[in-house]
């Protein structure tokens, strides 16, 4: 009887709207202002989960729900009694930002995809991609974040270092802080060339002179014009 009593018990708790979902918990690996601006697209996929049992909810669609969004790589999710859903998103790592227009940006994930629109304000700190070509040539974008990624993580041709990029034929045109040189710089070889354009950078630094245009497709040397050169 008193067994039977329990089953009753738990059975009626599996079913009470005691366990229906009333919040949604969501924290982030890693935050920014952009990511604080996509929070609400979260919440607002959830939303239909809403007054569920938390027992009755598949969490693996929950997590495909989720992971539809663009811009989310990975996501952790627990129920916590009584009525608690705790959601943890990892975002994708973000290599660049896609100039669209002088107020929008779009920020590129290491996989190359276009991820939310955001403002200049809200983008991530990162280096801009300047050309609508990197808008319609998946091809070329991954061209240009394979060159960011190989770039070193110290000098003056780094890869925190790099503000601007701009598609040229079969190259690209780099500019970088502190510099008022143009880069030229193809895919190839690309940490040999870094090193030797950080040198450059350096030398002119050191010595007050105005570089105009810095071209590294050479085998083994960088050709340097100056603004005085013709």
């Amino acid at each position: 009887m008193l067994l039977l009593g329990s089953f009753g018990s738990g059975y009626y708790l599996f079913h009470a709207s005691f366990f229906n979902l009333s919040e949604i918990r969501v924290d982030y690996t890693s935050t920014s202002d952009y990511v604080v601006s996509l929070n609400e697209r979260v919440l607002d996929s959830l939303e239909k989960y809403k007054a569920q049992s938390i027992w009755k909810i598949d969490l693996v669609n929950v997590e495909n729900d989720l992971k539809n969004q663009s811009w989310i790589q990975e996501v952790r999710i627990n129920r916590q009694l009584p009525s608690t859903l705790k959601v943890v998103i990892q975002p994708k790592i973000i290599i660049a930002n896609l100039v669209r227009s002088p107020t929008k940006i779009i920020p590129v994930a290491e996989d190359s995809q276009l991820l939310p629109i955001t403002t200049h304000a809200k983008a991530p700190d990162a280096p801009l991609l300047m050309g609508k070509e990197f808008l319609r040539n998946q091809s070329l974008r991954e061209s240009a974040l394979k060159l960011l990624k190989e770039l070193p993580q110290e000098g003056a041709l780094s890869t925190n270092n790099v503000s601007e990029i701009l598609p040229k034929k079969n190259e690209f045109e780099i500019h970088v802080k502190g510099s008022t040189a143009s880069i030229l710089m193809n895919t190839e070889d690309v940490p040999v060339k870094a090193a030797r354009v950080s040198k450059v950078i350096e030398y002119l630094n050191e010595r007050d002179l105005d570089g105009r245009v810095i071209d590294t497709n050479f085998s083994k040397k960088v050709l340097v014009k100056l603004r005085n050169d013709r």
